[in-house]
């Protein structure tokens, strides 16, 4: 059952900011995405990012355009007055001026609107307000808010480089068993393990690392990404964050864009994001992590995944 949570004011949408990325902001800047009085999309921005404005103006564009009547609420988060208040001047060129719920700085303290009029914003700034009546709802629908989006990359994070050492020779056993088997063979492996793990709160590594090493041929793959369904990700979330887990950096890419896949179809698009990120770290080049950055990036809803099925 979907819970409604009521924004009344900046103040709350502010407040709700860490519920709907998962992890409190600090120097970044967000984009909510409205369409009917309803947050559809919470997206995360690094400043560097509009060192290449044409760039983000096309993002937010494509963005916008998947919404009916969307509507957009800017925030830059930042010590720096000037920064913060460049950023979102450049923002608000990118959209027509009615389409603009709000566009606010903040210290995390305090905030100040660039559309006030008049008093209506005072020197000091609006309190902030992290106890507000609408966080008390998200905390009692089951929502949470990490510390920082640090602590949110600590959930996509791979064995220590002295556990990779381990774990490399035991991998190669696995690898030699999965070689004998037949492509097929792999997929229906594949899909016997997930069958009788998924939902498994603690899956032992050993499945784990099979799990792992048999994504790695894009038939295995492409046969666990398509058992995800929007109804089950959080189960295939939880299984490939366990995957990850026990992957060593040369084998984790399939891993982790299977995570990432799941994280999507759970509407969780920072962790999403995670993923991506520490793909891009490993191979930039890999095909399903280009699909998938081009997901995130246009904030795509997970209703599309019935067309991307398809083209799997």
């Amino acid at each position: 059952m979907t819970t409604t949570i009521k924004a009344t004011s900046t103040t709350d949408m502010l407040s709700l900011v860490p519920y709907l990325l998962g992890y409190h902001v600090d120097d970044d800047v967000v984009i909510l995405l409205l369409s009917r009085h309803t947050v559809e999309v919470a997206m995360r921005m690094d400043y560097w990012m509009f060192d290449a404005p044409a760039m983000v103006n096309a993002q937010l564009t494509e963005m916008m355009g998947r919404y009916e009547s969307a509507k957009v609420f800017f925030i830059a988060y930042s010590q720096d007055r000037d920064k913060a208040e460049e950023v979102l001047g450049k923002l608000e060129t990118f959209v027509e001026p009615g389409q603009v719920v709000d566009s606010v700085r903040t210290d995390g303290v305090r905030w100040w609107s660039r559309l006030c009029v008049g008093d209506c914003c005072p020197a000091e700034g609006h309190p902030c307000d992290p106890s507000s009546p609408a966080v008390a709802a998200a905390v009692v629908a089951g929502s949470t808010a990490l510390a920082s989006r640090k602590d949110l990359m600590t959930l996509v994070e791979g064995p220590s480089l002295v556990d990779q050492g381990c774990l490399l020779a035991e991998l190669v056993g696995v690898e030699e068993r999965i070689a004998r088997r037949t492509p097929r063979a792999r997929v229906q492996r594949t899909k016997r393990l997930l069958a009788d793990h998924l939902g498994e709160e603690d899956v032992d590594d050993a499945v784990c690392m099979e799990l792992g090493l048999l994504a790695k041929g894009i038939p295995a793959r492409d046969a666990a990404w398509l058992e995800m369904s929007r109804a089950g990700a959080k189960h295939h979330l939880r299984l490939w964050q366990q995957v990850v887990r026990v992957m060593p950096d040369r084998h984790a890419v399939p891993a982790l864009c299977l995570m990432a896949a799941a994280a999507w179809l759970d509407g969780n698009g920072a962790l999403m994001g995670c993923c991506l990120a520490r793909v891009e770290g490993l191979d930039a080049d890999y095909g399903m992590f280009q699909l998938l950055r081009r997901v995130h990036h246009s904030a795509a809803p997970p209703e599309l995944w019935a067309d991307i099925r398809d083209a799997v």
